[in-house]
């Protein structure tokens, strides 16, 4: 369902010429990244459709391999013919999940350091997300983007309000990612 993307050159190809999309070079890491949807994204049986979905934050190294892989580009039911109620899959099993008010964060590493990073990389706001960051969470993301997963969090918190005022700062994990196949991997528990 998505593209193997090992390096740079994996996506290039399929953004060319569409203005729609860029790549940010923040010198220790390159952004692929959209600044407008009216005309990035087309229907599912564009070959490179799948790439350009891909391209919603997606960072890689400095040598063009792929550094983490955050949530690609979906759209809510009813958005696209893909997601009309018909054409959803209703008879395969779903995670429902709450859907919280703040900003999608996912960890890279940066000059051998783990680091927090929003769509555009290490921001102001990712910079608030990481005085959430233990040392048992620095070790744990080391180890998942080593073994090439990119866990992704929402950063909730008085100071990053969106709409909904929060008491507190949470990072709440809310996915994770193969990073080269772009595979999402769910952990189920109970309460």
């Amino acid at each position: 369902m998505f593209p193997i993307i090992t390096h740079i050159n994996d996506v290039l190809p399929h953004i060319e010429g569409c203005e729609s999309f860029f790549v940010s070079d923040k010198g220790d890491y390159k952004v692929i990244n959209y600044n407008s949807m009216i005309d990035a994204f087309g229907p599912m049986d564009d070959e490179g459709e799948s790439y350009r979905r891909e391209c919603r934050g997606i960072k890689f190294y400095p040598d063009g391999y792929i550094m983490a892989r955050p949530f690609h580009k979906f759209f809510n039911v009813g958005e696209r013919p893909e997601t009309s109620l018909d054409a959803l899959p209703w008879d395969r099993p779903h995670l429902v999940m709450n859907k919280w008010d703040g900003s999608m964060i996912h960890a890279g590493i940066v000059k051998d350091q783990v680091r927090f990073m929003t769509k555009m990389g290490v921001t102001a706001v990712a910079e608030k997300a990481e005085t959430l960051l233990t040392p048992d969470l620095v070790q744990f993301l080391r180890y998942e983007l080593m073994m090439g997963r990119t866990h992704i969090f929402e950063f909730i918190s008085p100071a990053n309000r969106i709409v909904v005022e929060y008491d507190r700062p949470r990072l709440v994990w809310i996915g994770c990612r193969i990073t080269e196949t772009g595979k999402y991997l769910h952990i189920v528990t109970g309460k």
